[in-house]
């Protein structure tokens, strides 16, 4: 194929005797064919987007679907990833229920220690205090044996203050009630406990000479949008029966000041939105937060490797995390999970696996197989979760029943012939005999965690 006229009519054109029409073939597209292609590119890459958004929502919705069939959740998620929320919603109420507000609000428990540790921080960034002081420093009548405890350790919970049955009030009240208990070791091990925030909650108060609460809501909640959270605690619905093995951190921080606080799965996106190091806190006190000071524990923060890839989420103990916040930092993914008595640290991570991809467990009800009760002789006992933790497996005929302190018993089902599980829970209980007639040890599965308990009798 020529491109252009032959010689000769070059040869005519110079003579004067034919003006050839030379033009070179167009090799190149036009704008409107560039523009074209590249809205075809464009439809292609969003067609592909909302098939996989659509993929996620219908796992998610599986997922969750299954989490109400099988372990009775009730509650509220959020999933978001690079500013973008990617689904939200609330689950296992019923159709006819009014879901408002209100009924979207729950305790947050352990979460609440993040707000606190940010006050704390942002007093330090004003000059009213400093990590390595005494509490001692903010205490009227500081015991003794107290002086060595620093804000850090506090913060750290590190501070070897053992926890306490209290009712809020005076920080004289709260200290002599806290006093009475002895402090377990030297600061600088970890102990997951309330007692050391609700200290630092009194700190607030007194460097700031007004409510903790009141401290929170102005400086913390407000400027970063949290319209919703700080409200008055509204106690969980009865409506159902109890089938936590152990308590949740919400139940056990109810006696403290901060256990309190209820936020919605939007405003706890807002305050994970919040710690960028842009504004409520400087990146200075964002990265003392985020620091992993013992046990890989920061500042109401534990740092965690899932996925292959960090993970932040609230402190963690022997306990069912009825609230659960879970953000992945490098990758910009925060799940929040929220409600009355779910396992919503063991959801938070499984709905974490789902943005990435990564191979997770939905729910199914589990099949109790048959099996001589005369065998749950071998798993009665006592069985130590934590230093002041027991729990009891108890035999009632041909029933077997786990009992934590301050919980009513639950009857436990054998799936195995050494696995144990509650209706309406995804916690299992693995006894483990080592070769003995009795079993040694138990091993309880909650969480996405294996939390071992030695028998004590």
């Amino acid at each position: 194929m020529r491109f252009w006229p032959p010689a000769r009519k070059f040869r005519q054109a110079y003579n004067g005797r034919v003006t050839p029409n030379i033009s070179r073939r167009r090799l190149y597209p036009t704008f409107r064919e560039i523009a074209f292609i590249a809205l075809l590119v464009a439809l292609v890459v969003v067609s592909s987007q909302i098939s996989l958004a659509q993929n996620f929502s219908a796992k998610v919705t599986r997922y969750m679907s299954a989490q109400v069939q099988v372990n009775q959740f009730r509650g509220s998620i959020l999933v978001a990833e690079k500013g973008k929320v990617l689904i939200e919603g609330n689950y296992g109420f019923p159709s006819s229920a009014n879901i408002s507000d209100e009924v979207k609000s729950y305790a947050v428990g352990a979460i609440a220690k993040q707000f606190i540790a940010a006050a704390i921080l942002q007093m330090q960034e004003r000059g009213k205090l400093r990590l390595e002081n005494s509490i001692c420093l903010y205490i009227d009548k500081c015991p003794e044996t107290w002086k060595t405890i620093t804000i850090l350790s506090l913060l750290a919970q590190t501070d070897g203050i053992l926890d306490r049955k209290i009712e809020t009030g005076d920080q004289e009240r709260l200290v002599s009630e806290l006093e009475a208990a002895p402090i377990e070791s030297k600061p600088g091990k970890f102990r997951y406990t309330n007692s050391g925030y609700e200290l630092l909650a009194t700190v607030i108060h007194k460097i700031s000479g007004e409510p903790y609460e009141k401290y929170l809501q102005e400086e913390i909640f407000q400027p970063s949008g949290m319209t919703d959270t700080g409200k008055t605690l509204k106690p969980p619905s009865e409506d159902r029966p109890a089938v936590a093995i152990t308590p949740s951190d919400g139940k056990l921080s109810e006696e403290y000041s901060f256990g309190r606080i209820t936020s919605t799965v939007d405003d706890l996106y807002r305050w994970e939105r919040a710690l960028d190091g842009s504004g409520l806190l400087s990146r200075e006190s964002i990265t003392k937060m985020f620091t992993p000071y013992s046990a890989g524990h920061g500042f109401g923060w534990v740092m965690l490797e899932e996925y292959n890839r960090q993970a932040y989420t609230q402190g963690y103990g022997i306990y069912l995390f009825a609230a659960s916040i879970r953000r992945y930092p490098k990758d910009d993914v925060c799940v929040v999970v929220l409600s009355d008595d779910a396992d919503s640290g063991r959801i938070s991570r499984d709905l974490g696996a789902m943005v990435f991809g990564v191979e997770y467990a939905t729910p199914k009800p589990a099949v109790t197989i048959d099996m001589n009760s005369v065998i749950y002789d071998s798993y009665v006992g006592n069985y130590r979760l934590a230093p002041d933790f027991i729990l009891h497996v108890v035999r009632s005929g041909k029933r077997l029943f786990a009992q934590s302190p301050n919980l009513p018993a639950v009857e436990i089902y054998p799936k195995t012939q050494t696995q144990f599980f509650a209706k309406g829970s995804d916690t299992v209980l693995n006894f483990v005999k080592n070769g003995s007639e009795k079993a040694t040890e138990v091993v309880v599965q909650m969480g996405g965690a294996d939390i071992p308990g030695m028998r004590v009798n």
